[in-house]
């Protein structure tokens, strides 16, 4: 039913391929093309045209396959591994590829180890490298499911902390708790001691139903881009097929006194037809993509790797620019600043208190006294300090710093780092605790803690002991390679972070009794708190912090009673876990007491605000997506000038997610959203962000100086009204809950603010999806993130760019069309690939211009030299063809970018007037030149006429009309013409740089010109018998280029 755990990625023999190839639309008019110079014995040209055909063909059928076998080699991997697996009972070592749904595995402990398919873990906790599927940054920490029955596995929620997916590499595997399934813990031959056994997972999916399958399927099955130039190029196709018809209908007509010459002038109307309809177009797209890409990668300086190079001029249009905020617009770390108990909230009875003067860049103080110590604070941080009376410092720690210690899921891999959140990771390296499982754990995994938990199958996956730092260290910080001999405080059962409630636990045996200490957003801490722990406007007060930049998370507690009373539990038979293990996490998480506040500084990175000022004043409106808090979103928005100095008052949309949803009022136009007026000056007099009605909104907006606003009668109901909304000055900022309550129940007002809206806060994946989404359907928009829980919106972008640390570019290009990779990533990189896209664009629509005017010079050209019995040479086509257009081509696809961006984006609309008036109107007056230039021809005396010998030869004797005054003269004309048409559609200025310094170009002009030049002022040389060019016919004639 299932099938093998393999990705089969087929790759056939080249034989396929070329069938593939040839068998194509494109390859085969290139080939039935050849017939009609062949139907004039011009077999010079339809050789050479014939090899290149078939050179490029064969090219691109080994392309194809490389890249074929490139995906099969990056997926062969899967199914090779012997697992250790159980199925019915029966424990047995097999092959990764023989694995099917339902079957338990052991998450082999050897470090790099790949999983072979997607899997949940069971039993203990595995850290895996992600980047090569998702591009998260590494290490990821996966933890035992919870099980209580009463949920159903959902891949969005668990497949962040739970699911093991295919193709990741395991980091670490260990099971902490007893074993599960009849899965035994390793015993060391001889000794008796027990190593670390390996965690246990269940097979969720194989093969291509593999999150790695799926990847492996939008890479191979990838859908088309949506793009305006791409979109437009096949009506412009067919619009010259037409026109070519024309032609070819005047071409044949002009023949219709000879049968045989109406069969000769149908195919020359297939050359004319070959001329208008080029394939040669697609092929100058690609040269430009292809030479944007390597400049990215290798000259640009910020080594931007490109996946689907098809996007780069997309790039040129972006119009919408969306950026993460956390390792993107600021730094990728948090550092810690400080740490706020409950006690000192509540004494401070004004906002400009507080956090607002402690710990800031210029190291200010704040002390908060009483009778008898003083806590001091700092930017350098001395958690839990008192000061003796000797002035001495000496460590200590209430349940503040026990709480911040011991509720994390931080693991110390074996070379001793840090895996895991990076904001737990800086708490834990602060406080400088050490953490292990204890001995009896280590040693009988598989029996006493077994027997122990055999009873909570929600048990955590991994029981530890916290050491605290030596009374003898000066700096808590410093403190993590001298601790005490003795655990502080020892885990009993952890609740990962989830994303859904914002809240992550841990129970916990601390000085003599147990406690809950969970951790999470101050919001959905304090609605778990009971109402008399909480400090007076602690809403308000969280808010102003998040407005200064602070990155705050909340602590509380909550006693779940004494060691002793366990005990003595235990000594009755009962289990002393008993009355917190079979609780679920509802029921535990409630009735908290508010401890604290945790601050961290998120520092702007020192480009961001030059990277945003370009692409504005380039015309690209920049947006934040961000999972952090509305508050300090906007706070980093001011800073780095994404909301400018002249943008004012920020109108935020608050939703109060807890609130029942039938409670909501349907009959009032936005039910629980609170509209908040946010000022950007910082007034520490007035009560931080009230939620005001329209009214008032009304009136400040008013006082705020909003030229030409005048409140209409209907502002006074709850809705913002479009006067409002309109004016140019206003910027909104959203929450997730508002935003999928204004797009589920408000979506007419949703569509009048969204363009003005600028910060999206609190925003989950698939928010960010939304919004891209939304964005996208009426602009080129782009996203930039880190490629962690972004990736699905980097995917969802036209134009996804992620940012990623040095090394890992290669497998988080996969997830993004681009990616940048160096050591210290900067948004620059946005800047720069909306320059190359730009230039790009300009280069594609170009070439376009180029091969179009061309097509129709020539196509005109041979109509007009068949009405006057004339013919190009055959060394005329060889080299216009094969050497001149391709040359010329490629010349104006490597046009550079200029250093600037301009403040508009050049046009992708090849249907436009604009497009179509700079082909039109050159070509006028090329072909008046050449008409001007045939009429003063025939006025020159030595001009001679076709004889009616000449009208009366065989059609296919077509070398008979090529040495005429006409033909020479054209040729001339139409070279000339197409070194014009290069230089004139290869000007630079605004989005690309002086067409001087495209020194390609110009040395293929001046040695075209100089052929030619030499060609006019010389006779009889072989170079023009060749070109049957100022040759006497008698040598004319014995000079031959063909083979027959």
């Amino acid at each position: 039913i299932h099938g093998e755990n393999v990705i089969d990625v087929e790759c056939k023999h080249f034989a396929w391929y070329l069938r593939a190839e040839f068998g194509d639309f494109t390859t085969l008019f290139q080939l039935h093309c050849l017939w009609a110079p062949s139907i004039f014995t011009n077999w010079m040209l339809a050789i050479v045209c014939g090899m290149l055909s078939l050179i490029f063909g064969i090219a691109n059928a080994i392309t194809a396959r490389k890249n074929q076998l490139d995906m099969q080699k990056m997926v062969s991997n899967q199914g090779t591994d012997k697992v250790l697996f159980s199925r019915y009972f029966d424990i047995a070592a097999t092959s990764a590829g023989k694995l099917v749904p339902g079957d338990l595995i052991e998450i082999d402990t050897t470090p790099g180890w790949v999983v072979p398919c997607d899997c949940v873990v069971l039993s203990g906790g595995v850290v895996v490298n992600e980047s090569n599927l998702t591009g998260e940054a590494m290490p990821i920490q996966k933890f035992a499911l919870e099980d209580h029955g009463t949920e159903a596995l959902c891949l969005k929620r668990h497949g962040k902390k739970n699911i093991l997916f295919a193709g990741t590499t395991v980091m670490q595997s260990r099971r902490n708790c007893g074993g599960s399934a009849g899965m035994k813990t390793k015993t060391s031959p001889g000794s008796g001691s027990t190593t670390v056994a390996p965690a246990i997972a269940v097979v969720l999916a194989t093969g291509a139903q593999t999150a790695k399958g799926h990847m492996i399927r939008s890479i191979l099955y990838a859908g088309d881009i949506e793009f305006e130039l791409y979109r437009q190029l096949p009506i412009a196709i067919v619009i010259y097929g037409t026109v070519a018809a024309a032609l070819m209908l005047g071409t044949t007509l002009a023949q219709n006194d000879s049968r045989l010459k109406l069969v000769g002038a149908f195919f020359e109307a297939v050359c004319i037809l070959s001329r208008l309809v080029t394939p040669m177009i697609r092929v100058g797209f690609k040269i430009a993509q292809r030479n944007a890409a390597k400049r990215m990668r290798e000259t640009s300086g910020y080594a931007i790797q490109s996946l689907c190079n098809a996007r780069i001029p997309v790039a040129g249009r972006l119009q919408i620019q969306c950026f993460d905020k956390t390792g993107t617009l600021t730094e990728e770390n948090l550092n810690f600043h400080g740490v706020e108990r409950a006690e000192e909230i509540t004494s401070q009875h004004s906002p400009a208190l507080g956090l607002a003067t402690y710990g800031n860049r210029e190291q200010q103080q704040l002390h908060h006294h009483n009778s008898s110590s003083s806590r001091s604070y700092s930017g350098n941080f001395h958690v839990g300090s008192t000061s003796t009376s000797r002035g001495e410092e000496k460590p200590r720690w209430d349940l503040v710093d026990v709480a911040a210690s011991t509720c994390h899921t931080v693991t110390r891999l074996h070379d001793g780092s840090l895996a895991g959140n990076k904001v737990e990771c800086e708490l834990v390296t602060h406080y400088g605790v050490e953490f292990r499982a204890p001995p009896s754990e280590m040693n009988h995994m598989g029996d006493e803690l077994e027997q122990k938990h055999k009873s909570s199958p929600s048990a955590s996956p991994c029981l530890l002991e916290f050491y605290r730092p030596s009374s003898k260290s000066k700096s808590v910080a410093c403190a993590s390679a001298t601790t005490s001999s003795k655990p502080y405080a020892r885990t009993l059962r952890q609740f990962e972070f989830d994303q859904k409630i914002q809240l992550q636990s841990v129970i916990v045996e601390y000085g003599g009794a147990r406690y809950l200490f969970t951790k999470g957003s101050p919001a959905k801490v304090a609605a778990r708190c009971r109402p008399d722990s909480l400090p007076d406007g602690f809403s308000r007060y969280t808010q102003n912090k998040a407005r200064q930049g602070y990155y705050l998370l909340a602590l509380a507690c909550k006693k779940l009673g004494d060691v002793q009373s366990g005990q003595q539990q235990e000594r009755n038979g009962r289990s002393s876990s008993t009355s917190f293990n079979d609780c679920s996490r509802e029921q535990l998480e409630c009735d908290l007491s508010f401890l604290g506040l945790l601050y961290f500084r998120n520092c702007l990175k020192p480009c961001t605000t030059s990277a945003i000022e370009e692409l504005a004043a380039a015309g690209v409106k920049s947006v934040m997506i961000t999972g952090d808090n509305v508050w300090n979103g906007l706070h980093i928005a001011k800073k780095c000038t994404l909301i400018a100095g002249n943008q004012k008052p920020e109108i935020v949309w608050t939703l109060d997610s807890d609130k029942d949803e039938k409670s909501v009022d349907e009959q009032g136009p936005h039910g629980a959203l609170d509209m908040i007026y946010e000022n950007e000056a910082e007034d520490a007099a007035r009560p931080a962000n009230n939620t005001l009605t329209t009214d008032e909104v009304t009136a400040l907006l008013a006082s705020a100086g909003q030229r030409g606003f005048t409140p209409s009668s209907s502002s006074k109901k709850s809705s913002l009204k479009k006067d409002v909304i309109q004016q140019n000055k206003i910027v909104f900022g959203v929450t997730q809950a508002a935003w999928s309550h204004l797009r589920t129940r408000h979506s007419e007002e949703l569509k009048e603010i969204f363009p003005h809206i600028v910060v999206y806060g609190g925003m989950s994946p698939s928010g960010k999806v939304e919004v891209v989404t939304r964005w996208s359907e009426s602009k080129v928009v782009g996203m930039c993130g880190d490629g962690g829980n972004d990736c699905a919106a980097l995917k969802a972008a036209h134009v996804g760019l992620a940012l990623v640390s040095a090394g890992r570019t290669t497998e988080v290009s996969i997830v993004s069309p681009f990616s940048r990779d160096e050591e210290a990533v900067s948004i620059h990189a946005v800047v720069e690939l909306v320059r190359e896209g730009r230039c790009t664009l300009e280069n594609s629509v170009a070439t376009y211009k180029f091969f179009t005017m061309c097509g129709l010079l020539s196509a005109i050209s041979k109509m007009l030299l068949s009405s006057r019995v004339s013919y190009f040479s055959e060394m005329h086509f060889l080299f216009q063809d094969c050497l001149f257009l391709v040359l010329l081509t490629y010349a104006i696809a490597s046009c550079k970018p200029a250093k600037k961006l301009a403040p508009f984006a050049p046009t992708a609309n090849i249907l436009g007037w604009e497009v179509l008036g700079s082909i039109a109107l050159p070509t006028a007056i090329y072909i008046g030149a050449l008409l001007l230039t045939y009429w003063s021809l025939g006025k020159q005396n030595w001009f001679r006429p076709p004889s009616e010998w000449e009208l009366n030869i065989d059609v296919v004797a077509w070398w008979h009309m090529m040495g005429t005054q006409s033909s020479m003269l054209t040729s001339q004309w139409l070279l000339f013409a197409g070194c014009g048409g290069a230089l004139l559609y290869s000007l630079g200025g605004q989005h690309r740089r002086c067409v001087l310094r495209n020194w390609f170009l110009i040395g293929t002009i001046v040695a075209t010109v100089g052929l030619l030049l030499s060609l006019l002022f010389f006779a009889n040389t072989g170079l023009n018998c060749i070109f049957r060019t100022n040759c006497e016919d008698a040598q004319s004639w014995e000079t031959f280029v063909w083979p027959f």
